[in-house]
């Protein structure tokens, strides 16, 4: 019986163990954070992108992630999103997905756009913008995007609705150790990369029930 005791004991003190283990790692990738929203002028200013544009669930988008950090891991990653998946199907959703290859004046690297290019990417360059709304979170790992998109969303979500705002398109932007996520204001046709053509596809209520 004792032997039994013991054995009860030394399970629970694991399971105890490895509960606070997960609870202290998903503190460690944002659990905690306090996300914080607000109109402003965007941590970026004019930067150029390689990119691939896509149509589909959002879901999807996680493949074009990973291929484009593997072929250049010193880079910024980015993805830009369009439309409502609310009210448009899953199908019509339009995205585009890459690396940052320059900011402000600088000129991107005619080597680094080539493995690109050789990859099926092509070349934008996004304005810089006065007006946006904005937040950031920890970036630790794939577990913090879950808990971004958990907690940040909704946040920037209600922030809208209580200003009233139309904002579009959305954008992320992967750093070294924080995830910007904005929603422009200002010059919104320019942040369309070719492809996606029209604005007006799927923006209603874009920002109120993304």
């Amino acid at each position: 019986m004792e032997f039994i005791n013991l054995l009860l004991i030394g399970i629970v003190s694991v399971i105890l163990l490895l509960i606070l283990t997960v609870f202290t790692y998903l503190v460690y990738c944002g659990l905690l954070h306090d996300v914080r929203v607000t109109t402003t002028k965007p941590p970026i200013g004019q930067f150029t992108v390689v990119y691939k544009f896509e149509q589909g669930s959002y879901k999807n988008c996680s493949y074009t992630f990973t291929e484009a950090a593997s072929l250049s891991q010193n880079l910024k990653s980015f993805g830009i999103y369009y439309d409502n998946p609310k009210i448009i199907p899953a199908e019509d959703l339009r995205w585009a997905v890459g690396c940052i290859v320059a900011e402000d004046n600088d000129r991107p690297d005619p080597a680094v756009v080539a493995v690109f290019e050789s990859k099926g990417y092509k070349v934008f360059s996004f304005p810089a913008t006065e007006n946006a709304i904005v937040s950031s979170f920890p970036y630790v790992s794939g577990v913090s995007i879950s808990l971004a998109n958990f907690k940040v969303y909704p946040a920037i979500n209600a922030y809208i609705e209580e200003k009233k705002l139309l904002a579009h398109p959305w954008l992320e932007i992967y750093c070294e150790e924080k995830i910007w996520y904005m929603a422009i204001l200002s010059k919104q046709t320019e942040f369309y990369v070719p492809e996606a053509g029209s604005p007006c596809h799927g923006i209603k209520n874009l920002a109120q029930e993304y």
